[in-house]
């Protein structure tokens, strides 16, 4: 059930000493007014910690999702780098793929690649500049392979596929090393419907933590359909 998830993922984190949380995007079937049930109990639950970032995922269709959990606190981006978890410097972008988001400083009509093109852009400036991306939080973790690649950011974090895969080192050519990480689903939804239901597949929550204002370690957690807790041990992130 949605608001049982966001409560497990809660006492994980609380478990784990989490201090901000970072949420990948679909925390809705359509981005229709009728779904903020599933925002509420997502504000609600994490309403107390002072970071909270987010981005919107290729089923938060128009701007209601964005609008409705900034007026609850959580920080979306503007293509700008911004204060992140642990001292650290984030970058955050809106999924293309949803109507009315994704465009950059703007811009209408851009594909996912130009977005993804635009957004290495802007992480390889700010990183130039010494300002370096520590997380780049997106949906959809291929739209940031062209910053990977490049050696212009420490951390992706993404979900979109409903399968928990990495941290993956990405060696770019000049040497420098970025990871990349993509969620499970967190409320184990199975169909892109929201309804208040059991889990329908593995549940993912992801603990990353900073040191020194850089992403240094991941564990991943996850719950099964049948209650039992998976937990993988703490993957380090060196540079």
């Amino acid at each position: 059930m949605l608001f049982r998830s966001d409560k497990v993922a809660r006492a994980i984190g609380e478990a784990g000493g989490a201090t901000a949380v970072l949420d990948a995007g679909d925390d809705t079937s359509t981005g229709s007014r009728w779904e903020a049930f599933s925002l509420d109990s997502l504000a609600a639950t994490f309403k107390d910690l002072d970071g909270r970032w987010a981005v919107a995922g290729n089923h938060d269709h128009g701007g209601f999702v964005r609008s409705h959990l900034e007026d609850r606190g959580w920080t979306y981006f503007d293509d700008e780098v911004i204060d992140g978890p642990g001292g650290s410097r984030i970058l955050g972008v809106d999924d293309p793929r949803s109507s009315g988001l994704g465009d950059w400083r703007d811009q209408t009509g851009l594909s996912f690649g130009e977005v993804a093109d635009l957004l290495a852009e802007a992480a390889c400036a700010a990183d130039e500049d010494g300002d370096r991306v520590n997380t780049l939080l997106v949906h959809d973790a291929n739209i940031a392979k062209p910053a990977l690649q490049r050696g212009c950011v420490d951390l992706v974090v993404g979900g979109h596929i409903h399968v928990q895969t990495g941290p993956t080192a990405v060696t770019a050519e000049d040497g420098r090393v970025g990871y990349t990480y993509t969620l499970g689903t967190t409320g184990g939804a199975a169909y892109a419907i929201a309804i208040g239901s059991k889990l329908r597949r593995p549940a993912s929550i992801g603990l990353v933590t900073y040191r020194d204002g850089r992403p240094v370690g991941i564990q991943s957690i996850t719950l099964q359909p049948n209650g039992r807790y998976d937990v993988a041990p703490w993957a380090p992130l060196t540079y």
